[in-house]
């Protein structure tokens, strides 16, 4: 049954562990004015981590990528609202080499990948289950993997000479083949080409503690979807990389954990 809460909790992937103290207030701020509710905002160690303590409880709220989101809508966990960029609700992973390489999707093997994270799913998980569907065995085709925390690793790794291929987001395939790598990295833009291109998933959302209170579920649903018209709104959307908000549809995330799922 729903029970009363005394704080907002809000849990955040392990990327935001250095999140600017001004925003991490700013955040505050805005979650307490829409719930009038004390708020406490925290980056979880671990995507692992983000899961449980949002299913256990511990935390009220989080901000979650694709996957985590898929584990949880397949816990019975509702997500409440996603993320639209570019004006899309969706991306793909991209395989990506060095401009200027001759690597071909076909010749693979021996070559070194640098991957974010296991749980990373632009990052990671879109592109190795893209390959495993074409029959490739990641630990024997590559010489070597390496998770290297951030997508500007991973890409600055390939960039570098020290990684052959690495995974990075794109764009839905409506709005062409193409690569921003400029977002993350100013200056490199050309300096990277992409090999192949994944199928979609839907972008990262917020998800809800079992049992949320109906009011406190409605409250924090009108705050998202409201966002964009509030004074603090460009600062909250670029903290979250994202032009606005809109509901989740129900089991939105499932082809998404079918498809990734026995990767883990």
């Amino acid at each position: 049954m729903p029970r009363k809460l005394s704080v907002l909790r809000l849990a955040l992937p392990p990327s935001y562990a250095r999140l600017d103290p001004e925003k991490k207030k700013r955040l505050e701020q805005f979650l307490g004015f829409a719930t009038s509710l004390p708020v406490e905002v925290t980056a979880a160690p671990t995507y692992d981590a983000l899961a449980a303590c949002l299913l256990s409880g511990e935390t009220s709220i989080a901000w979650a990528p694709p996957f985590t989101c898929a584990r949880l809508e397949n816990a019975g966990i509702p997500i409440l609202v996603r993320a639209i960029r570019r004006g899309c609700s969706t991306y793909r992973g991209a395989l990506v080499c060095q401009a200027g390489s001759s690597i071909h999707l076909e010749h693979l093997d021996g070559l070194r990948a640098a991957w974010v994270d296991r749980e990373s799913t632009g990052g990671y998980l879109l592109v190795a289950a893209y390959l495993k569907g074409r029959g490739v065995d990641l630990d024997r085709a590559f010489s070597s993997q390496q998770f290297v925390g951030s997508y500007q690793a991973a890409l600055t790794a390939v960039i570098n000479g020290k990684a052959d291929l690495a995974s990075f987001y794109a764009p839905p395939a409506d709005l062409g083949a193409t690569l921003n790598v400029e977002e993350l990295l100013p200056g490199k833009q050309g300096l990277l080409r992409a090999l192949a291109f994944t199928d979609e998933a839907p972008n990262d959302g917020v998800a809800l503690a079992p049992f949320t209170p109906p009011l406190l579920v409605r409250a924090l649903e009108q705050a998202f979807i409201g966002v964009d018209e509030l004074p603090m709104g460009p600062d909250l959307l670029e903290l979250f990389h994202a032009q606005r908000f809109e509901l989740a549809p129900k089991n939105g995330y499932r082809s998404l954990y079918q498809s990734v799922r026995t990767l883990r």
